[in-house]
């Protein structure tokens, strides 16, 4: 499947390419098609360091074409549809709202002529409506709905990389030994034995290792063997980050994509200026690594405490307060002159800086002691298996 998708998104842009070089589309030229390759490198470039240079023995490349697929296609479609509707009910709150102020103050917010046919004058003149509207938009329409979708969009791919030993190991006892290869050793799946089934992966506890059944010597020596192999919590716990953070540049890419050639002008320098400005700040996978620290802690660790909101929450936080301060600035800004352009770059800079350093911050920190508390798992499973 990997390769089909490769191929498909090899054919995908050779299609573009004639479409730019041919003109057919006078707004499309090759221009267009060199950012439109830039922004599919810029996604690569990080999955290149991420993956390759990084972590390439703990998730096969394999797995990471799959995750990105998932959150260039999947991802990016669930994201679209809820944003529309929770934003088509918010629209429609604020709009009766600024209705009912509208016609209580009259012409006491002094708004006169062509001014009081629009809502945009009235809407800025009250800034608790800005503020609701901006802190709506920001963390329940954008942060929450695309934190979700990148989270379920990671778990709809279930990829040999996480599966562990017991996966693959039955109970002959209910399975009988027609399941069981005797001359190979190999073993059909089934995922409702000795393991925990809310991981798609499988639980890394040890559970059960001391205990066989004795007519089941067969299968002790293949756990036995495949524990051998097996690959380390903190090796997991890599792969899992990866994985999802393949699922967020994909989304990313695809969001991207979205913004230069369908929110923004056609000119070829409002398109470069916007990818660039998005590309500075990789919010997406930084916001996936730390949902990563979550997905670690309740599958891998065992924390039976940490439910979806957990995970989400400082994700959610993090996407939400990077997209209030610009979309708040976006809102709140009355006149179009160059001083109030240039304040409002340096706001929204500094802002955008703070918030990604703080994340990066964030996600080392407790990456670091969840890396110790794993190594401490790794350490207490090879006792007992020794």
């Amino acid at each position: 499947l990997s390769k089909e998708l490769l191929w498909t998104l090899v054919l995908c842009l050779l299609l573009t390419a004639v479409v730019a070089s041919s003109q057919i589309v006078p707004f499309f030229q090759i221009g267009n098609l060199l950012v439109v390759l830039a922004t599919f490198f810029q996604a690569f470039l990080l999955l290149y360091f991420i993956h390759w240079r990084w972590n390439r023995f703990h998730v096969s490349l394999d797995a990471v074409v799959k995750y990105f697929a998932a959150g260039f296609l999947l991802c990016t479609g669930l994201a679209l549809v809820y944003e529309l509707l929770i934003s088509q009910v918010l629209t429609s709150v604020i709009d009766i709202a600024l209705s009912w102020e509208f016609f209580r103050e009259g012409n006491s917010a002094g708004l006169t002529g062509e001014e009081e046919k629009t809502w945009t004058a009235h809407f800025k003149q009250h800034y608790q409506f800005i503020v609701i509207f901006s802190f709506a938009q920001a963390f329940l329409i954008a942060a929450t709905v695309e934190e979700m979708s990148k989270y379920f969009s990671f778990w709809m791919v279930e990829h040999p990389d996480f599966v562990q030993p017991r996966d693959l190991l039955v109970d002959n006892d209910n399975e009988g030994d027609d399941n069981m290869n005797e001359d190979d050793g190999s073993a059909v799946l089934n995922t409702n034995q000795d393991r925990d089934t809310s991981s798609q992966y499988g639980s890394v506890e040890t559970d059960g290792l001391s205990e066989p059944k004795s007519n089941n010597k067969k299968r002790l020596q293949l756990l036995c063997q495949y524990e051998e192999q097996r690959r380390t919590p903190v090796a997991l716990g890599r792969g899992i980050a990866v994985a999802m953070v393949s699922t967020a540049l994909g989304f990313a890419c695809c969001e991207n994509l979205i913004y230069v050639f369908f929110y923004t002008e056609s000119k070829l320098n409002t398109q470069i200026s916007t990818l660039i400005a998005r590309s500075l700040f990789p919010v997406h996978p930084l916001a996936a690594a730390i949902q990563s620290i979550g997905v670690c802690r309740r599958d891998l660790e065992g924390d039976k405490s940490v439910g979806l909101g957990t995970i989400l929450a400082p994700a959610i936080i993090l996407h939400g307060w990077f997209d209030f301060v610009l979309m708040f600035l976006q809102a709140a800004t009355d006149d179009q002159t160059s001083s109030s352009d240039t304040n409002k770059a340096i706001y929204a800079l500094g802002s955008s800086c703070a918030t990604v350093f703080l994340g990066v911050a964030y996600y080392i920190w407790f990456a670091l002691q969840q890396r110790s508390r794993l190594k401490e798992l790794e350490q207490r499973q090879n006792l007992i298996v020794t």
